[in-house]
This record gives structure tokens, sequence and C-alpha cells, in this order.
């Protein structure tokens, strides 16, 4: 049945006369009240669905054709003075796709009248934003890749590679170009150009891939250069990422507001706190502890960011997600944070939050990991 069905958008059929299970229904008119765009949109503007119906009750399907029409809600919805409405589609579908860890989803809603037969489909193309946009889906994603930044600034021996993902439709020229700034040895600030002819070969998400170590390598070793910053620019998009040698004090792999995963450099200062929770029992004249519960909190208070650190940082903040240094037994817990945003430049931008591991477990840091810098700031400042 599900793989005959009819994918159409805002699809809205009257019902003609039928015969089922011995019943006869006549002409019946089931309408569907709320807008839905054609077009791709977010997540966050998915609206409660209201139809309008001369009929007593329907049954509402949810499904998702790419999962093997995987069904998300089948129910029985009853009329209420000609109303039959629809609540929290758009939870739904936001914890469906933070469960898979997708950035796109096309679901249908199909609805069935008394006598089982198919009245309206609608189709919907959704990006996973958990923020409002002032902008259209369809208008942000011709102008930007998906993220809410412009830049990050990382370092390369640490963040050593980035997916930078952007929306297209089907058949869309999606070439791009890569624009390198490097300073050679004589101090002089060169750019390289490199260009990428490509078209998106499905409706959906892409990407563009760097590999910031090799780049950084490949101007080191074959030209003397240091690399500063690279641009990508995709039409009416483009992003920049500005490279350093200054290793972050803390680094964070965290799924965004487009529910992919995304990584952020803190520097700042951590104060460790812990506290260890056990009962106490005597037996025979002994003392012993059990039920010991050992737990470490970090404290972290950031250097001074911009409003554009602000906003990326609010994103970690109130992620679903958050892994240190992007490994998957590394999950944390942020508990607690302090958060303010002034529109005024001149501001001081102090963020401070509070994270632990999600295991509660204690946690043996490394001594050395790969692509290290062996004389790091902290390895002065113990042996200096």
């Amino acid at each position: 049945m599900h793989s005959t069905r009819l994918w159409v958008l805002s699809f809205v059929q009257p019902c003609l006369s039928a015969t089922f299970a011995g019943k006869q229904y006549g002409l019946m008119e089931l309408k569907l009240d709320t807008y839905v765009p054609q077009s791709v949109m977010f997540s966050s503007e998915i609206s409660t669905l209201v139809y309008s119906t001369d009929l007593e009750k329907i049954v509402v399907e949810i499904y998702i054709p790419s999962a093997n029409y995987a069904h998300l809600l089948n129910t029985t919805l009853y009329a209420i003075d000609g109303k039959v409405t629809l609540y929290d589609v758009k939870e739904l579908v936001e914890q469906y796709m933070r469960d898979k860890k997708i950035a796109y989803l096309e679901f249908g809603v199909e609805v069935y009248n008394e006598g089982g037969e198919v009245v309206i489909i609608t189709a919907f193309k959704v990006l996973f934003c958990s923020f409002k946009p002032t902008l259209s889906a369809t208008t942000y994603t011709r102008f930007n890749f998906l993220t809410s930044q412009r830049a990050k600034l990382l370092d390369f021996f640490v963040c050593y590679e980035d997916d930078l993902l952007y929306y297209a439709e089907y058949g869309e020229d999606t070439s791009y170009t890569l624009t390198f700034v490097y300073t050679t040895k004589g101090g002089e600030t060169l750019t390289e150009q490199r260009y990428f002819n490509s078209s998106a070969t499905k409706t959906g998400i892409h990407s563009v891939y760097f590999d910031f170590f090799e780049y950084y390598s490949t101007y080191q070793d074959e030209k003397g250069a240091l690399l500063k910053a690279i641009t990508c620019k995709m039409k009416n998009r483009m992003f920049t990422y500005y490279l350093t040698e200054k290793a972050p004090d803390l680094y964070f792999r965290f799924y965004n507001a487009f529910n992919h995963r995304d990584f952020i450099p803190l520097y700042g200062k951590t104060t460790t706190k812990m506290k260890t929770q056990k009962s106490e029992a005597v037996c025979g004249g002994e003392t012993a502890y059990y039920d010991c519960n050992s737990e470490k909190l970090y404290e972290f208070e950031s250097e001074r960011l911009t409003p554009d650190m602000m906003q990326w940082l609010e994103e970690l903040l109130t992620s679903h997600y958050v892994t240190k240094n992007g490994s998957a037994s590394s999950k944390v817990l942020i508990t607690d944070y302090t958060f303010e945003v002034a529109d005024d430049d001149t501001e001081k931008y102090i963020a401070k939050f509070t994270w632990k591991y999600a295991d509660n477990r204690l946690t043996l840091e490394k001594p050395y990991e790969g692509n290290a810098k062996v004389f790091t700031q902290q390895f002065k400042d113990t042996f200096q």
C-alpha cells in the first residue's frame, strides 16, 4: 500500500461517492486550513494543522518515505464545530530528527475519511532549526551555509577538519571557490584561489570538506609559508576560517541549531571542583564507607567574546548532545551557566558555565594526543 502512495505537495481532493464495508458515503469535503509552503521550511516553522470538515472523525497518519514509510503517528481525531486540529507535529518531527541525528527530512501527512479513503496528502520538506530565524528557510539557505556564524577561529592542530554544510535543490549549481590567505617567510601576505565545479545530485544536505592540517602542511612544506585564512564562496554563500597556532583552553563538539555536528574552541580558565557523597556504617567496631559516589565539576569562565561568539556559544549551552574533544565516550552535561548579551559593542562579553561528564566517572586525561604540539603554554608554565 505504502509503495504506491501519491507523493504531492499540499494536495487536496474531495471524496467521491463510494461504498466501504457496506456503508454508503456521499460527497464529503475535507480541507487543510493551515498554509504549508511547497518549498523547504525550518522545523521551527511547522504549524499546528487545522482541517475543516463535515465528517465526524478522521484518521491522520504521519510517515517517513525515506525510512520505508515508518510511522511517526497514526491516530483518530474527532471534529469540533467542523474543525479538526492536529497539535505537536513540530515537536514530534524535531524529536525524530534529534534521535536520528539528521538535519533534513521529508515527511508526509495523510488524512483518511471514515470509509478508509485517502482525502488529503500533504508533503513537507524540513530543515532542522532549534531557533526561530528571522528569514524563511528558502531565503536563509540561498545566502548562508547551515550555520549561524560567518566565520570561525580555530587551531588546526586541535580542530583539524570540518564539514561546511549547505542545502541545495536537485540540479542546483553548487560550484565554489576557495581563497587561501598565507604569509611568506619574508612577511608578505598573498592569496591563492582554487575553483571546484559541482552540482547537487539530490535535494537535501551537501557539504564542503576541509582538512586544515593538510592545508597547513602543504603551504608550510611547499611554500615555506604560514596559512592564515580560508574563505569558501558558493554563489551568495560565503564563510571564512581564520587559523591560529594558539591552542584553545576548552574544545567541545556539539549538535548545533541545525542538528549537525559542530565544534567550538574556547579560551579562558577552568576551575575544577570535586566532591564525594558516601554513607558510613559501623560493624564490629570498625567504620567503613559504602555507596561512594565521586563527582567532578568544571567551572569555565571565558575571555572576552565577540557578539557573534556569544551567539555561537548559546547553541552549545542549549545543545541536546555535547562531547569534549569530539569523543563519543566523553559526553558532557552543561549543568549551569551565566549568559548575558547587550546590544552594545563596547560591552565586555564574558560567559560562565559549569559542566561535568555525563557518566559521573572520574576521567584520566591522555598525556599526549595526535597532532598535539609539544611546547604549549601549559608546558612552559609547568617546566619553565
